[in-house]
């Protein structure tokens, strides 16, 4: 009896583990992708197979070109047709250059609401963050209502602690907070930041000052870490909660929509599907895939393996600053969490495994 329940654990563990990001890779699709860096999706639910490239498409014919050495790995697991699509590098999105238009959700909003620009800075105030959203608004058991983000926005990658202070809007937002956003920011010092004299028709006039805590919403609560690539380990997503200074700042309903975090499903394909994030605001698409396995660039040489992502094969669905944004299906229920963005593409993981691994309930439904 305790052989027969060792061989089940042997074989059960290793598959739940990876399903919720602490497991070594189990599908032939991560394998082919940890051996091929030129891949950044594979969707075998697809049919044909999709295959997405960082670089163009070489030429048709060019002997042992890249995708003819993939389509040859490939082939070891599966006998099904290739679609080869150049996506271009995908990044998390909120490592992507972050843009403003004037319909952005770069404000300040109290009540703090879902769909706007938020992000992680440091306890001196320094920051490393530029923006990202505000996913949602939910419940967490014996703590009371708190915020869902990306790691990468809440948690910094994994170099942040809890505790640390979280910003509204996020510091790219906040006026001098930033430097090179184009509003005259240079970065937050240890204390205030100072700022030079700017000389005007009618004399000299010192510019306002600014301490980047005074934005701070709440901490950071609970993060899962990311595993990176060469740990041998994938992730199912990135993200993280966070709690705020005082309930006054809380309120349920995301911008633009007015949904509520309050019913959940898990992604369906072909189904149409909009999100509310920061600097593309509302937009909508039709969920390609729920089970792709994808290569995301988080910057500074780091990259991790993504799996059971979903995604929407729309150009501009997602843009830079709008990490950690909620997507929504019919009912409305919450689906997915938006973590990485292409020329081409956008996806992320499902709301269902956010909940798994940071334990948190749904808003309710009043």
């Amino acid at each position: 009896m305790k052989r027969i329940l060792c061989v089940v654990l042997f074989l059960i563990v290793p598959l739940c583990s990876t399903a919720f990001g602490y497991g070594e890779w189990v599908n032939w699709t991560e394998k082919v992708l940890r051996k091929f860096p030129e891949i950044t999706i594979i969707d075998e639910e697809r049919d044909p197979i999709l295959v997405g490239l960082r670089n163009p498409l070489s030429p048709i014919g060019k002997p042992m070109s890249v995708e003819s050495r993939i389509f040859q790995e490939i082939r070891k697991y599966s006998q099904r047709e290739i679609k080869w699509q150049h996506t271009g590098e995908i990044w998390a999105v909120g490592l992507l250059p972050v843009e403003t238009t004037p319909k952005s959700l770069t404000g300040q909003y109290r009540p703090v609401q879902a769909g706007a620009s938020t992000g992680h800075i440091n306890l001196d105030g320094t920051v490393s963050v530029t923006a990202g959203t505000v996913g949602a608004t939910i419940m967490i058991p014996d703590q009371g209502p708190g915020w869902l983000s990306n790691n990468h926005i809440f948690a910094n990658s994994n170099d942040a602690q809890n505790g640390d202070p979280i910003v509204q809007p996020g510091a790219y937002d906040i006026p001098g907070c930033w430097p090179d956003n184009g509003n005259g920011g240079n970065g937050c010092p240890l204390t205030l930041l100072k700022k030079q004299l700017k000389k005007k028709i009618r004399g000299w006039f010192p510019r306002q000052e600014v301490n980047c805590l005074d934005y701070q919403i709440g901490t950071l609560y609970k993060f899962i870490p990311i595993s990176w690539e060469g740990s041998g380990y994938s992730n199912v997503g990135d993200w993280a909660l966070a709690i705020p200074l005082n309930q006054d700042l809380i309120k349920p309903e995301t911008l633009i929509t007015d949904n509520r975090c309050s019913l959940t499903h898990r992604p369906v394909p072909m189904e149409k599907t909009w999100k509310v994030g920061r600097t593309s605001e509302y937009t909508e698409g039709v969920v390609a895939g729920i089970t792709a396995t994808v290569r995301v660039n988080y910057g500074s040489g780091k990259y991790a393996i993504l799996v059971q992502q979903w995604y929407v094969e729309k150009p501009g669905f997602v843009k830079g600053g709008d990490s950690g944004s909620v997507i929504y299906e019919a009912g409305p229920a919450a689906t997915g969490i938006v973590i990485w963005g292409s020329d081409t593409m956008g996806g992320g993981g499902w709301f269902y495994y956010a909940r798994e691994q940071l334990g948190f309930e749904l808003w309710p439904n009043e």
